[in-house]
């Protein structure tokens, strides 16, 4: 996979010595040495401000820490610093060592940071070759991030020790020290030189293990993330295994449409607190190279003003004990950010958020109407909804310009949309506009197969409001429809009670019912699945096409499953080329149990 990573030693790659407790008594007390010399120096930063810092002696002053041979020679015997006054540290932060050094064999030398005035200390790490990492070592700069305790330090030090025999002199730079955020992994890239943590390493198998222990680890879900996934990369967390499979393109020269911060081909994944779990350790990380992997606190987002970023892979597998709400979650779909995701506890949730929408947006005979309570009352919407920008701004502009009294949920769906940029208001009296983006929605209370079905679909109505290529495509498939296929789906979105008259909605549907499944489906789907619901109807059958009976007496409709085959191949090749999708899929992370 080409990432290896320190076994997290508190004292050498390979073995762990934690050393919680001591580092918690350290860090109460202020750190004070005996010393002849107390200079400002500038090698501390900390992003909560300036804090005073002292070198202890005119090598610490100047940072060069210097391991002379036995035999010759003056060696520095530590580099000491003192915070005056001492440096609170709040929770949640790591101290990062920014070094550097000049030794020939760095195995035979060791280098040691000490946090307060106690033995308990931290191995700085003398080269990366453990890592996988390339050009870290003796010359390079490394920046080793150590968790720091809550509390007050009063200073630290840092030490070399020679291991065995050696006739040269090692010479170990500090360059720098910053208090940062905690996080644990590595980043094996960047201009400062590889970044790295403890508590992180190759496992026999060779995949990465990140394993906190209960010392030091974060009081909400983590959230792991990655950056620079030049392939597929797993992780099991919980006996769950969380698989990302990146996209490849069947045409490299297509027009695509990119995801955002993809546009050079380095990929980010992210796994939201609570996806991994609460303790998800350890964490097994295999597969592709990949330039950064982090596993940090995960940010507190307002619910519902900011949705969670997951895949439509990951919004089917999603703890639902994770939910922010036991109601409902909304997620921003990471590679397209423009669309909402919507999963709901079950179908009385959903209804009570899109059920009057759906009737002023897409049901025949009402649309354009605000349906009051009553006259919802016993009467279907749908099991999975799709709305763009501008269906959502006309109906919440129908109700502010009424006073239509809207539920609460659906107050609450318009605070939403407004927070997301979905929909606007502004103007003189408080107007109600289009924004960017739509929202999709499915429900807990679909069984598993149908809900993949349903997010399929309407993901793929996503993109179509989004994506004006993608319409145009899908418009000129309709119109060079042959007419009995045409006549045939038309009469189906009629018994579907869409209303035939918005050319719109019919070309979007029209693409989504060919989408939702694979091109090997297809065939059957439209053949004989849905030309079964129009034989059924004794005034509807007239556009069917000449039947097929089999030996126990089923009949199947073969022209029409030619038809619809081959727009199925066609639209499953343009996504292919301009997104790396293909018909029945969406999602680029699947979810497993673990073996």
């Amino acid at each position: 996979m080409g990432v290896l990573a320190d076994p997290g030693s508190l004292r050498a790659p390979g073995r762990r010595r934690v050393i919680t407790a001591v580092l918690s008594a350290v860090f109460l007390s202020p750190f004070v040495f005996s010393c002849h010399v107390k200079e400002p120096v500038s090698f501390f930063s900390s992003a909560r401000g300036d804090t005073p810092f002292y070198g202890l002696s005119r090598a610490a002053v100047s940072g060069e820490l210097i391991l002379v041979p036995k035999s010759g020679g003056k060696s520095t015997p530590s580099l000491r610093y003192q915070f005056d006054p001492p440096l609170k540290v709040p929770p949640g932060f790591s101290l990062e060592v920014e070094y550097s050094f000049s030794v020939p064999a760095p195995s035979a030398v060791s280098w040691e940071l000490k946090l307060g005035a106690s033995s308990g200390d931290w191995v700085l790490p003398a080269d990366t070759s453990f890592l996988g990492i390339t050009g870290g070592g003796a010359g390079g700069v490394l920046r080793y991030a150590v968790p720091v305790p809550e509390g007050a330090v009063g200073g630290l030090s840092i030490s070399g020790n020679r291991n065995g025999p050696g006739e040269e002199t090692a010479v170990f730079r500090l360059r720098s020290l910053s208090l940062v955020p905690r996080w644990y992994g590595l980043e094996q890239t960047g201009a400062g030189g590889p970044r790295f943590t403890p508590f992180v390493y190759l496992d026999g198998e060779g995949a990465l293990v990140i394993d906190i222990p209960p010392g030091f680890r974060y009081p909400v879900p983590p959230e792991l993330s990655f950056w620079g996934l030049t392939g597929g990369v797993a992780v099991t967390a919980n006996n769950t295994r969380w698989e990302y499979r990146a996209r490849s393109l069947s045409s490299p020269s297509a027009a695509t449409v990119p995801a955002r911060g993809e546009a050079d081909g380095r990929r980010s994944w992210v796994l939201p607190g609570g996806v991994v779990g609460d303790f998800p350790y350890p964490l097994v990380i295999s597969g592709s190279p990949f330039a950064a992997v982090a596993l940090a606190e995960g940010p507190r987002r307002p619910f519902p003003a900011e949705p969670a970023p997951a895949d439509p892979g990951m919004v089917l597998a999603y703890p639902e004990e994770a939910w922010r709400d036991k109601r409902y979650e909304v997620f921003r779909w990471p590679s397209f950010p423009e669309i909402l995701i919507f999963d709901t506890a079950d179908y009385l949730v959903q209804e009570r958020l899109f059920k009057r929408l759906a009737f002023f947006v897409e049901k025949k005979d009402y649309r354009g109407r605000l349906l009051s309570d009553g006259e919802l009352e016993g009467r279907h919407g749908w099991n999975a909804h799709d709305y763009r920008a501008e269906d959502l701004a006309m109906f919440f502009e129908a109700a502010r310009e009424t006073s239509f009294p809207l539920l609460p949920e659906e107050q609450e769906l318009c605070f939403l949309l407004l927070e997301n940029g979905v929909i606007r208001q502004g103007g003189s009296g408080g107007e109600i506009s289009p924004g960017r983006g739509a929202l999709i929605s499915i429900s807990r209370e679909s069984p598993d197969y149908l809900r993949r079905r349903f997010l399929v679909h309407e993901g793929y109505h996503g993109l179509f409001f989004i994506d004006e290529d993608f319409r145009n495509f899908s418009r000129d498939r309709y119109e060079k429809l042959p007419r009995e296929a045409k006549q045939f789906i038309r009469s189906f979105f009629d018994y579907q009670r869409y209303d035939l008259q918005d050319s719109y909605l019919i070309v979007n549907e029209f693409m989504a019912y060919i989408m939702q499944q694979t091109v090997s489906q297809a065939g059957f789907y439209f053949g004989e699945t849905l030309a079964a619901q129009i034989d059924n109807s004794p005034w509807r059958r007239t556009v069917l096409p000449e039947a097929q009976s089999r030996a126990d007496g089923t009949k199947h409709w073969p022209s029409l499953a030619s038809l619809f085959t081959r727009e199925a191949e066609a639209f499953s090749a343009y996504a292919s080329r301009r997104w790396g999708l293909a018909a029945g899929s969406i999602e680029q992370v699947y979810a497993s149990t673990a073996e």
